[in-house]
């Protein structure tokens, strides 16, 4: 992600992007009672004028910064929850891993009731990320459903992941 943002730093101009502005709310007006435009109000007292706004931020942030455009909606967005998910990477040799890595990862349904509910093969996905040999596996725990992962200190973490991959 950081590589877009310094893409786009490098690509356009000042006026057209500010880095570090931190936002503070967004609003739609109108001027002369027909031509709408986006009003981005910044925290250091500054503003924006925009033709469209895309807002990629998670839903309790939009909520915040659509409040004085469409309380309704904000509501609706600040109502949606959020989990947690750890992540355990780890590394091996590749011939320690029976399975194929034909593809990039695999999702664990619920109903499996595993301890991992989701994992990649980071190194396929991103050349590079293990040396020749080796690849990079990164499991997801947690999440909703499975809150209890989080009292596990990172060894019995790790362990629990070892097992549930070599399953």
């Amino acid at each position: 992600m950081q590589r877009l943002v310094d893409t786009l730093l490098d690509q356009l101009s000042l006026g057209e992007i500010r880095p570090n502005c931190r936002v503070n709310a967004v609003q739609l007006q109108s001027s002369n009672g027909q031509d709408q435009h986006w009003h981005i109000a910044c925290q250091d007292g500054s503003g924006l004028q925009a033709d469209g706004v895309i807002l990629a931020t998670p839903a309790f942030q939009t909520a915040r910064l659509l409040r004085l455009c469409d309380s309704q909606l904000a509501d609706q967005l600040a109502d949606i929850s959020y989990s947690s998910a750890a992540t355990v990477s780890l590394a091996y040799r590749r011939e320690d891993i029976p399975h194929a890595l034909n593809g990039f990862g695999f999702v664990v349904p619920a109903i499996e009731k595993r301890s991992i509910i989701a994992g990649t093969f980071s190194s396929i996905k991103y050349p590079g990320r293990a040396p020749h040999g080796h690849v990079l596996l990164r499991a997801f725990v947690g999440g909703t459903l499975q809150a209890e992962m989080f009292h596990l200190d990172d060894e019995q973490m790790e362990r629990v992941v070892r097992q549930e991959l070599a399953a």
